[in-house]
């Protein structure tokens, strides 16, 4: 009983630092979100002035100065991708963990439960037995 104590209380601990890496996890995902909504719009904007600059051509080195700055953003906005795989790849980690521990909180329970099931079953056979009742004793 002791050891599914110690064992409860350390999976305990590790549950709950599981539920912060999750929490921190997420608040990355959310500025990487952010981020990357914001470099869509730079490259949106972008691209619509290399369109107007495509369409007035007046200037060569202009339309060379906004591809390379097209080129720059999308190389940019490759990072929070990867970044986004990654965090959803530790997620999906951490919830295996997570069922990982589950599964041997299960098993320690069971065992556990097997264990004081034998100690219930050894117990009678171990036990001095005491009769009870009425002893008749009779002269002769």
């Amino acid at each position: 009983m002791r050891h599914f104590i110690i064992s409860e209380k350390r999976d305990k601990k590790t549950h709950q630092h599981t539920l912060q890496c999750v929490a921190e996890l997420e608040s990355e995902l959310k500025q990487m979100k952010n981020k990357n909504v914001k470099l869509s719009e730079t490259i949106r904007k972008l691209e619509e002035s290399l369109e107007q600059a495509k369409k007035q051509s007046d200037s060569e080195t202009q339309l060379q100065e906004n591809f390379k700055l097209l080129s720059i953003a999308t190389a940019t906005q490759r990072e929070p991708r990867e970044t986004l795989q990654s965090l959803s790849d530790s997620m999906k980690r951490l919830t295996v963990a997570e069922q990982v521990t589950a599964s041997t909180q299960q098993r320690a329970l069971q065992e556990s439960d097997k264990s004081e099931q034998l100690q219930l079953e050894l117990t009678p056979q171990h036990q001095p037995t005491t009769r009870t009742g009425t002893v008749l004793a009779t002269s002769s």
